[in-house]
Order: C-alpha cells, then structure tokens, then sequence
C-alpha cells in the first residue's frame, strides 16, 4: 500500500487525514497523484507541495515503492 497523507484545508476536502493506495509495480508519483483526483476530485487543485517519505518532490516521474507516504499540503505559512 501507498499512504496518501492529506494535511491543512486538504483534509476539509478529503474528510480524512490519510488514504491508502494500493501498491502497484512500477507506479510513478504521477499516476499516484492521477488516482488521488480521481478519488477526491478537484483535491489537486490547492495541493502546492508535495513530499515524498518527508522529502519534498518536483519528480512526477519518481518510482514509488511499496509502503512509501506521500504528503499533500497547501500553501502555509508560519512565523
């Protein structure tokens, strides 16, 4: 399985804080994210960063591996 973390105003969107994904060989980020929208359409819309395993990505084409967390956040900002 593939842990989708949803994080801030995502999780109002979602109505949950984690979805799991099923672990499929050879399956991107990208298609990942694919199979988040399609769940929680209009979801991707306010995701602006991503991380994978608590490493923030850009890499769409990034492998990922049974197991691995993916984090969905919004824009935020702190002090």
């Amino acid at each position: 399985m593939i842990n989708v973390l949803f994080f801030g105003p995502i999780t109002m969107l979602t109505n949950r804080r984690k979805w799991q994904l099923p672990y499929i060989h050879g399956i991107t980020l990208r298609e990942a994210l694919i199979s988040v929208e399609q769940r929680f359409p209009g979801v991707m819309n306010i995701v602006r960063f991503i991380a994978v395993n608590e490493i923030h990505t850009h890499d769409y084409n990034l492998s990922l591996s049974d197991g691995d967390d993916i984090a969905l956040l919004t824009k935020f900002s702190g002090g």
